[in-house]
């Protein structure tokens, strides 16, 4: 069962260990890898893109309702009635004093500093929100107003730029994979075709020659060079030939004397 099984793998081996296979192999991960690195830095800069995005204009719809605040106070405010956009007022004891939304209240959002931001998720379908402050400078005191856009759209552009880099890049793998099989596969054809040739040649054989392809490049150098080979084997073993040929004669003569001799006495 060993004794069967050995030229199975050997057969495997051989056939893996081509030029045309490692090339393959090697063109394909190494390009696979550097698309995959591409991928993964190309969802992540849209990502960052879009939050910045968000951020901004979380940021500018902050700075626009502290201005109101600060004209008119928190209680005159005519604020957005938009899941996706919460904005609420904070007193100087971080109390809710003005919400967009019912569904938050007077539930605090969150605390942050103005000018900064920080990532929160909020009780309204578990969204996460990207939130902002600004501060709003009044005769009764200062007030934080706080603004969260949600990120859905951010996750949504994400998630399906990530599905197309999923489906897409095993199709151009594959692609490139067969390609290069193909491309090396015909230039090595010619090489192929040098190797049964060489191979088929036998002792009585030397005038035949290996086909050489046109042109000047490595391929067509080593044909030459086998086919001087060729001729040079060709030329030696004709030599050689004649010296025996001549030989033969040389010795026939003195071979007839003796025995004519030897025949006489």
């Amino acid at each position: 069962m060993a004794a069967e099984q050995a030229p199975t793998r050997h057969r495997l081996r051989s056939r893996w260990g081509t030029v045309r296979v490692r090339t393959t192999l090697v063109a394909t991960a190494a390009v696979g890898l550097a698309l995959l690195a591409g991928s993964v830095v190309l969802v992540s800069l849209l990502s960052s893109m879009l939050t910045d995005s968000v951020r901004a204009s979380a940021q500018a719809q902050a700075d626009q309702v502290a201005a109101a605040v600060g004209e008119s106070g928190p209680t005159r405010l005519d604020l957005p009635d938009d899941d996706d956009r919460l904005v609420q007022v904070l007193d100087g004891d971080n109390q809710v004093v003005a919400s967009s939304s019912e569904q938050i209240g007077s539930e605090r959002l969150v605390i942050v500093a103005p000018g900064s931001s920080t990532t929160i998720e909020v009780a309204i379908d578990d969204d996460d929100y990207l939130a902002v402050a600004a501060a709003a400078d009044t005769s009764q005191g200062r007030y934080l107003v706080v603004v969260a856009h949600a990120l859905d759209r951010v996750a949504e552009s994400t998630r399906a730029l990530t599905t197309l880099l999923a489906a897409g890049l095993p199709i151009l793998l594959l692609l490139l994979a067969a390609t290069t099989w193909r491309v090396v596969g015909g230039a090595l054809a010619p090489v192929e075709a040098i190797r049964r040739e060489v191979d088929e040649v036998s002792a009585r054989e030397l005038h035949r020659r290996v086909p050489q392809p046109a042109g000047t490049d490595e391929i067509s150098r080593l044909a030459s060079t086998m086919n001087r080979m060729l001729a040079r084997l060709e030329s030696a073993r004709l030599r050689q030939q004649q010296f025996v040929a001549d030989a033969s004669h040389e010795l026939r003569s003195p071979l007839a004397s003796i025995r004519a001799h030897a025949e006489v006495a």
